[in-house]
């Protein structure tokens, strides 16, 4: 699943933005918006079920710690090149695997703007039954 991804961010990142470096970038990409999922399901179980905001730290060292794991998996282990080489697809399929990445994409990085509106939902909910 993530070979997929990884690949249409490099094909976006070669073709349509022409980077020098698309695997750099690809990596970036891939990281933020994994730091984002993860941060937003944190954040959603923190609040949810124990009222507790964590600090924006605490998301930007564990978006900074994933992006050191793709960093060393895809460009030091040089995985990026191989599945630049193997073209995976979602169901053989350039269209699913388009859609999916955008859907991927489109929820992680929204998540940053109506995340926001649900966590403060979530914590004036914990304050209101007292």
């Amino acid at each position: 699943m993530i070979a997929a991804l990884y690949y249409q961010i490099f094909l976006y990142n070669s073709r349509i933005i022409k980077e020098s470096d698309p695997h750099l970038r690809s990596c970036f990409i891939m990281s933020l918006s994994e730091g984002f999922i993860l941060n937003g399901i944190l954040d959603f179980i923190s609040l949810k079920y124990y009222c507790f905001r964590i600090d924006f730290r605490i998301y930007f060292g564990i978006t900074v710690i994933i992006f050191i794991i793709n960093a060393i998996y895809f460009l030091l282990y040089k995985k990026g090149m191989q599945i630049v080489d193997d073209k995976p697809l979602y169901f053989n399929s350039k269209r699913v695997s388009s859609i999916c990445a955008f859907f991927f994409f489109f929820v992680s990085n929204t998540w940053v703007i109506w995340g926001g509106i649900y966590g403060r939902s979530l914590y004036s909910d914990c304050f209101s039954g007292l």
